[in-house]
This record gives C-alpha cells, sequence and structure tokens, in this order.
C-alpha cells in the first residue's frame, strides 16, 4: 500500500526542497498547470487520509468530480471516492453508487490525457508516488475489473450480509511478508507508520490463517491490541479492510478465548451498519450483527458475567426501534443520524448504572438459528402462524418437501435473566426446554382464550425454566413469540413491560392529567362497542376538561386536529393481521382504518404520557422473519413514537370487562396520577371479580424510557 513509500517519498522530498532552497534556480517537473493541480489535490487528499480526516478527502474528490465534465475523467474520482466509503468510511452504500458510476461512464475509455503521467509539475512534487500507481497507472480495464469486485463485496453485504472472501496467496508469500514486517515494525520511527506496519502484519496473519486453516500463525498482530501499542480506530483500513479486520479478531477469540477480540470484532462490523439508509440494505447486513451479537452473549454466559450478557442482549433488541425511527422519520437516514437526533445506545457503564438501581427484572432472549428447522404438519400450521411465524402460504409454497409437512424456523437457545435487587442470575436453556416452554406458553394462551384457566403443569414448565427469585412486583422483558403471551399472568406477578432494559424509566408519577378519546366509530361493518358509550359518559364526568370525539366525530381528521392532550384513549374495534402485522389496524368513524404502518404520521400518537388502546388484540405481535430481532404489530410503531407508556391488549376482549376496567383504571389515575399503579389496580379488580384469567389478563403495560 502508499503509506510505507508515502514515508520514504516525503523523506526524499524534505531532502530534495533543502537542496533546492540552496540552490533557488533548480527548476524540476513538467511545466503544465493542470498537472500541477492534480499533483496538489492528491497531495491534499493523501494528507487528509494520513490525518484520518476523511471528511476533508471525500470533500476534495467531489470538488474535483463537480468540475469534470468528461466521463472518462470521472471514473478515475469515482475509483477513488469507491476505495474511501469501502475502506476508510465505511459507507457501503456510497461505495456501491460510485462504483455503479464509474462502470457506467468508463466502458470504451482508453489510456489517455485523464491519467496522471506525471509526478512533478512547477516544482510541486507529488508526496505518495504509491497513489499514482494505485489510482492512475492501471489501465481502464484494470480498474473496471477492480470495480467490479468491490461492487460484488459491498453488494453482497447488502443484500445478503455474506462475508468476503478476498484474495489468495501462497504460504510462502506469506510467511516471508510477515517477517519482513516485523522486521519492520521494530524499526518504526512514529506512532503513525508503526500503526500502518501492525495493520500490515493483521493482515499477513489473517491471510496466513486463511491459507492454512491453522490459527497458529496469527500468533503477534493481536498483541499489540493488549499491550495497548494500539486500538481500533488506529488500524489502517487501507492495509486491512474492516471484514477482514473482524474476521481476524474473531478468530482471534476464538484461538485465545478472550472475549475482548470479540467485542473489537463486533465494533468494527457495526461501524458500515450505523451508516446504512436504506432499511433493506440494514435487514440483510443484520445477519452479521446479530452473529456477532450472540457470540458476545454467549461468551459473558460462560464467564458467569449476566450484567453484561444482558447488555449485549438489550443492545441487540434496542436496535428495532433505531431501525423503525431511520425508516419511518426519514425514507434514507442513518442509524448514526437517527441516534443523533431521537435517541442513543447506551455504553455499558450507562448501563450498569441504569441496571443498577432498577430492583427487578426478567428478560427473554430467543436466539434463530436461520440454518436450523423443523417440519410440522400442515394441520397444526394455524397454531405455528399464532405463535409468530410466517404465513403458511408462504410456509408451504417454499416448503420442499410433501404436501403434509412445512418447515418452520427452530429457536435453538432462550436465555432468561432475572435481577432481583442485587443480584442477577441467568440460564441458557437448551432446544428441548425452549421447546418445552414454547408448548407450555401455547398450551396456557390457548385455555385462557377458549374461557379455561391454564393448566397446573405448564405454569409450573414456565417457572421451573425462571432463575433465581421473582418479585411480586417486577418488569418484564420479553422476545420474540414470548411476547404474545401475558407472562406476568403466568408467573402471578404484576408486571410492567420494556422492549429491553436500555428503556427502563424512572417511575415517576404524572404532574397533571388531560385526556383526549376516540370512541365507538360508526360503522356499516362492525357492531358498535356494547359499553363503549358507557365509557365515554363515564370518562366525561370524570374529566369534563377532556375533549371526546364519539360516533360520526371518531374521524382520522379529528385524530390529526391539533389537541394538547397527554393522555390519548382509543375505543374502538382493533384488528391484527397475522400475514401482514404492519396492516394491523383501529376502526374509525366511516369504515376508515388507522394501519400500524401510518401511526408515525399521526402527532396525536407520539410523545405521550399514555396511548391506551382499549380495543382488541393491540397488543399482539409476530416476529419479523427478515430479521430475527424484530416484532411487529402495533405495539411497533406507538413504541417508536416516544410515547412513555402504552396499554395493549392481547387478544379479543370481553366489552363489559373491558368497561369495568377503563373506569377503574381512570378513577384511580385521576386522584394517584401514576399510571402503572392505576393498571395495577384496575387488573387486581377485574381479578377480584371475575376468576377466569380470560378476563383480566389480555391488558399489559409497557414503559418506554
Amino acid at each position: 500500500m502508499y503509506k510505507l513509500k508515502n514515508f520514504i517519498s516525503l523523506l526524499c522530498s524534505s531532502l530534495l526542497l533543502c537542496s533546492c532552497a540552496s540552490h533557488s534556480q533548480t527548476q524540476f517537473g513538467i511545466q503544465d498547470t493542470s498537472i500541477q493541480h492534480q499533483i496538489e489535490t492528491i497531495n491534499s487528499i493523501t494528507a487528509a487520509k494520513e490525518q484520518k480526516d476523511f471528511a476533508q478527502a471525500n470533500n476534495l474528490l467531489l470538488g474535483e468530480l463537480d468540475n469534470e465534465q468528461e466521463g472518462c475523467a470521472k471514473a478515475l474520482i469515482y475509483n477513488q471516492l469507491a476505495d474511501l466509503y469501502s475502506y476508510n468510511t465505511l459507507e457501503l452504500e456510497k461505495a456501491v453508487k460510485a462504483d455503479q458510476e464509474l462502470l457506467a461512464v468508463s466502458s470504451g475509455c482508453m489510456d489517455s490525457k485523464y491519467k496522471l503521467k506525471h509526478s512533478s509539475a512547477n516544482n510541486v512534487l507529488l508526496a505518495v508516488p504509491s497513489y499514482k500507481e494505485d489510482y492512475f497507472d492501471p489501465s481502464y480495464a484494470q480498474i473496471r475489473k477492480h470495480a467490479r469486485k468491490r461492487l460484488s463485496q459491498n453488494e453482497g453485504l447488502l443484500k445478503e450480509g455474506s462475508k468476503f472472501v478476498g484474495k489468495k496467496y501462497t504460504k510462502e508469500q506469506l510467511v516471508n511478508h510477515v517477517a519482513t514486517v516485523k522486521h519492520d515494525i521494530g524499526r518504526a520511527l512514529d506512532k503513525p507508520t508503526k500503526n500502518e506496519l501492525i495493520s500490515r502484519l493483521i493482515r499477513g496473519e489473517y491471510e496466513l490463517y486463511k491459507t492454512t486453516g491453522n490459527t497458529d500463525w496469527i500468533a503477534d498482530g493481536y498483541r499489540y491490541f493488549l499491550n495497548d501499542e494500539i486500538a481500533l480506530d488506529d488500524v489502517d483500513l487501507d492495509e486491512i479492510d474492516f471484514l477482514a479486520l473482524s474476521n481476524y479478531l474473531h478468530a482471534v477469540y476464538f484461538k485465545t478465548s478472550n472475549v475482548l477480540f470479540e467485542e473489537l470484532a463486533f465494533n468494527i462490523v457495526l461501524k458500515p451498519y450505523l451508516n446504512i439508509e436504506s432499511s433493506n440494505h440494514r435487514w440483510a447486513y443484520n445477519k452479521l450483527i446479530n452473529s456477532y451479537i450472540n457470540n458476545l452473549v454467549d461468551a459473558y454466559y460462560k464467564k458467569k458475567n449476566f450484567t453484561k450478557a444482558l447488555y449485549y442482549i438489550s443492545l441487540n433488541k434496542s436496535r428495532m426501534i433505531l431501525e423503525d425511527k431511520a425508516s419511518m422519520y426519514s425514507e434514507n437516514k442513518s442509524i448514526n443520524d437517527t441516534m443523533a437526533a431521537h435517541s442513543d445506545l447506551p455504553d455499558y457503564a450507562s448501563f450498569e448504572k441504569k441496571l443498577s438501581s432498577t430492583p427487578s427484572l426478567v428478560d427473554f432472549y430467543v436466539r434463530a438459528d436461520a440454518e436450523k428447522t423443523r417440519k410440522i404438519n400442515i394441520k397444526s400450521a394455524k397454531t405455528e402462524l399464532a405463535n409468530n411465524y410466517t404465513s403458511v402460504r408462504s410456509l408451504i409454497r417454499k416448503s420442499k418437501h410433501s404436501k403434509t409437512s412445512i418447515e418452520v424456523p427452530v429457536y435453538s437457545n432462550t436465555y432468561i435473566t432475572v435481577k432481583d435487587n442485587d443480584s442477577i442470575t441467568m440460564k441458557r436453556l437448551s432446544e428441548n426446554e425452549s421447546t418445552r416452554m414454547k408448548k407450555a406458553l401455547d398450551n396456557c394462551y390457548e385455555r385462557i382464550v377458549d374461557f379455561e384457566m391454564p393448566a397446573v403443569r405448564d405454569v409450573r414448565v414456565i417457572k421451573s425454566v425462571i432463575p433465581g427469585r421473582i418479585a411480586a412486583n417486577t418488569i418484564i422483558s420479553t422476545d420474540k413469540w414470548i411476547s404474545s403471551h401475558p407472562i406476568g399472568a403466568y408467573l402471578g406477578v404484576s408486571s410492567v413491560r420494556v422492549l429491553n432494559a436500555f428503556m427502563i424509566a424512572p417511575h415517576n408519577k404524572m404532574a397533571d392529567v388531560t385526556l383526549a378519546g376516540y370512541f365507538n366509530p360508526s360503522s356499516n361493518i362492525y357492531e358498535p362497542l356494547p359499553d363503549a358509550d358507557e365509557e365515554l359518559s363515564y370518562l366525561q364526568t370524570l374529566y369534563p376538561d377532556g375533549q371526546f370525539f364519539a360516533h360520526e366525530k371518531a374521524t382520522l381528521d379529528n385524530l390529526s386536529s391539533d389537541i394538547q392532550a397527554n393522555i390519548v384513549h382509543l375505543s374502538t374495534h382493533g384488528i391484527f393481521d397475522y400475514t401482514e402485522p404492519e396492516a394491523s389496524k383501529l376502526l374509525f368513524a366511516d369504515d376508515t382504518f388507522l394501519y400500524a404502518k401510518e401511526m408515525a404520521k399521526f402527532s396525536q400518537l407520539k410523545n405521550k404520557e399514555l396511548i391506551f388502546t382499549a380495543a382488541c388484540t393491540t397488543g399482539k405481535t409476530r416476529n419479523d422473519v427478515k430479521n430475527s430481532s424484530e416484532i411487529l404489530g402495533i405495539l411497533r410503531p406507538l413504541l417508536i413514537n416516544d410515547n412513555k407508556y402504552l396499554i395493549l391488549t392481547l387478544w379479543e376482549v370481553d366489552s363489559k370487562s373491558a368497561g369495568e376496567f377503563v373506569r377503574e383504571f381512570y378513577t384511580i389515575l385521576k386522584s394517584k396520577k401514576d399510571v402503572t399503579e392505576a393498571f395495577h389496580t384496575a387488573v387486581n379488580k377485574l381479578k377480584s371479580k371475575y376468576k377466569l384469567p380470560y378476563y383480566w389478563a389480555p391488558y399489559y403495560i409497557i414503559a418506554n424510557g
């Protein structure tokens, strides 16, 4: 690469310039102003890259691109930009676009006047000769070949999440190369040069490991991280691209069992992900992210560092919110931009501090193994669908087996974490244990919605896999198929849900309660809700200053109006769409619907203290088959909209008991101004009146910290 040559060239350049100072009449280089400009620009670009000021290098190249009209000349600039985006700034989408532009304009280009043919002009010397060798000396055919290879690599990452294999070398070449680099490291005169050489050593060791399959060749490069002689940000990505670096660090982890290296590997693959703007590209790239996070969860679980394991579990879950904020607030927004505007991924110290102030927590994390599947009978597919697999029709269409069976994913491992005051315990369930718990959850659910009590044996199965003691009032973080179950009712606790442990919010009372409500929308399709008008009458008396819209006035237009209320109550019909959860909906007047995928547009559903959806199945979810960390449904956009509390339902609720729940909840809230206290009091009131959990267990409250 050019940097070692850069060091030598700069040294020679300094000697030459000193000589020129003594003989002012000496002239060198071709007398050509345009070439002088090219050389000066290249010197500025290489200087910016030396200083890791990649934004400046980018601006210089874009400036050259704007000033250039000729396609063949533009191709040379696109080649430099594509390398910058691929290996320095890690903006893969920009790299793809640059290569596509390069290939579009370079067709038919022949070596011409646009190539830099001289290294000096008008007394200006090219500081880094290898830059000319890398970007101006190759033929257009070679440049196009390099561009196609680079494009394939980046598109593979963005479309399939695949890892790039790279060029192959002979063992003898690599052994000699590594020996030379080790010798040069000992003679390095400054830290930048040493960082460059260490990066080159890492690449050499990685290529040896990849060529031989033997981790013994990974011997020296990683030790510089242990000695704090190099940090991840110091690695020269011109010497080793980020994928090769992450693979190297991953191999070091398995060689040494030092989890530091898996964290470094994760951090380097995370950087391009944070720059991706297209949600479809993020889905594919998530395969890499998930694999590294799951490795870290496993590693810290084995070390019994359960707090760190829970941190990475929460990190994986939290990306759902950032993913959707990036997608829903702007069509083209990176995670980096979204974090700056809306939220952040806490560092470990911040997470540990938050967790220490949380008295009780139960967290479920289901690891998906995309490579493993199991056959199920088509007759049982409806049950599988209800438990968050993809549509039955889609599964049957894709099945390679007989018409009597289809394949569904297997959730191979489930982690359950329990924090009780100062102690934290974690358990990793085997595939059999996960299957038993899932079956028990499903059996409990089916009994409840069929107006039966859950079987004692099923409840015992669920409780038997929980490590440690669960407090009577606890916070629960569900995941995937668990999220569609009344898990607090199964465990016999009063619970508040959170999406992940990052989002645990301080429990504060409301300063005031201001209410806007939408009740019993007029419809020619659906029957009126029997008790919704009674709810409305009661709340109008309880909150005389509230703003209420009923029947023909319960319109989407009125939901869009500028109403100053910190609580929005929706008493209507709710429909959960199993095959397309984003199309789950709430009924409004004149048979119009508010779809989950459109909820981000409504100001009345943003930044509220509470959104209460007194409708059926509003809390039902299905996990996204494209991304194993995603859960879909009405819950999702309401969380993304930064509402503090949500009250949702898991099945078709009984109208009479629902009306009782609503009245009790708002009565307590009026006096106590405490959302969670009002919620638990209302649930307990129903529980004392109705024996069957069908009536009191469908409701759950979720907090959004």
